[in-house]
């Protein structure tokens, strides 16, 4: 898995919505965008990347979790989703999330 990039990438509209403060349309548009694939786990960890880095955790949280439920080996959602854990004082969930990462 790898972030979202160039600016032809199509997460880079909810990414500047993001930034604008307007976080209602960004999130219409990354739903839409979702829906269109919505097997794709590459595509579905850009997403949760994107809210995470956007403050949406729970968005964030439960897109980590799909992806894993499509790819359960994507050790960088296994890493994403531990941080974000970490970060919600959920240490414990935190280290499962790391754990398991390191068996992959």
């Amino acid at each position: 898995m790898r972030p979202a990039g160039p600016a032809s990438d199509p997460f880079t509209e909810p990414a500047k919505l993001y930034a604008a403060g307007r976080v209602a349309e960004a999130e219409r548009r990354l739903d839409g965008l979702l829906k269109a694939r919505p097997r794709d786990a590459e595509f579905q960890f850009n997403a949760a990347a994107l809210a995470d880095r956007a403050g949406r955790t729970e968005r964030a949280r439960r897109g980590y979790e799909h992806v894993l439920q499509l790819a359960p080996d994507a050790l960088a959602a296994w890493m994403n989703l531990g941080s974000l854990q970490l970060r919600l004082d959920n240490g414990i969930e935190g280290g499962r999330c790391f754990r398991r990462a390191a068996e992959l």
